[in-house]
């Protein structure tokens, strides 16, 4: 119980900041097992998958972990349950478990989420690419700022209500002025253009 009551304030803080994220650790656990799961077949995919292994185990497998130490933290309130893990003092326990998780592995989650994210928003471009076959990928180039658009319009309008701008933006110093009426377009084309 003194063991217990001296390190009291700093295992509860650590519980429950453990507690709230929960579901999103078992979420992100998921999502990192399926890409990790996934046979890449391009140089930026195949590197974001390989930069995820810490130590030899892939990230989801540490997710796992910590979801366990989650798991287990709430099924200390369980009414059966609570006065054996009062008794074994589970909750320090699982507070110093959690403190050392994060200690080894909490550097990997933003790692992680970067490339989770990376991964999400080329899949949103992929499937864009692929439901519009005709619509052009921006190309990248290197002879200074320039922002050449022919006929853009914005991706998730329909074709027949679809208003299409040219715009062009090239070295120096220039101005787009947008005016018109309400509800006329002119946040949807600086979507666009953004």
């Amino acid at each position: 119980g003194v063991f217990a009551s001296v390190y009291r304030r700093r295992v509860n803080r650590v519980l429950t900041q453990v507690d709230r994220p929960e579901h999103e650790l078992e979420l992100l656990g998921l999502i990192l097992a399926r890409l990790e799961s996934e046979t890449f077949h391009t140089p930026l995919l195949g590197e974001l998958r390989s930069s995820q292994v810490t130590d030899g185990l892939p990230p989801s497998r540490r997710i796992a972990a910590l979801a366990r130490l989650v798991q287990i933290n709430d099924s200390r309130r369980n009414m059966f349950f609570a006065p054996l893990a009062a008794l074994t003092l589970l909750g320090t326990h699982l507070g110093f478990a959690v403190e050392r998780w994060r200690r080894d592995y909490g550097d990997g989650i933003e790692r992680w989420l970067d490339a989770v994210g990376s991964i999400e928003a080329l899949s949103s471009l992929a499937r864009y690419a692929f439901e519009h076959p005709g619509d052009p990928m921006p190309d990248v180039v290197d002879d200074g700022p320039c922002f050449d658009g022919q006929a853009i319009g914005h991706p998730l309008l329909p074709d027949a209500t679809c208003v299409r701008n040219d715009v062009r933006f090239g070295d120096g110093l220039q101005l787009l002025l947008v005016s018109g009426s309400n509800m006329s377009g002119k946040s949807t084309l600086l979507r666009t253009v953004g």
